[in-house]
């Protein structure tokens, strides 16, 4: 009989296991979207925001919010995510990062609602 850890693996669902390397698919694209400055910069604006928003001073919250979507629109994989017709080398390491973009922009245009 298999030991009870590949009991409970084997009887996981497909989209459970498909899901999975989704998981780390992320969290890679993630780590490669957060090398450019654009990211960082991005970051920093969100969260003084979030910080505006803490105070309610909600204007200003909402400057920083579509400021930080400004310089995450400068992100060299935005062009990858909407399409910009480059050649890429890492095709699939570049969709992930563009994903993770397109991501945090979802997350900032949903705090500017």
């Amino acid at each position: 009989a298999a030991p009870p850890s590949l009991e409970r693996s084997s009887s996981l669902g497909a989209a459970d296991r498909e899901g999975a390397p989704q998981v780390a698919s992320e969290r890679s694209g993630e780590q490669e979207a957060a090398r450019s400055p654009a990211w960082s910069a991005a970051e920093e604006l969100k969260g003084r925001g979030n910080g505006k928003y803490e105070a309610k001073d909600y204007a200003a919250a909402l400057q920083y919010y579509q400021r930080a979507l400004g310089a995450l629109g400068a992100h060299p994989l935005c062009e990858a995510a909407t399409g910009g017709g480059r050649d890429l080398v890492a095709p699939a390491a570049t969709a992930a990062g563009a994903a993770a973009v397109r991501s945090r922009a979802s997350s900032y245009h949903a705090n500017c609602a």
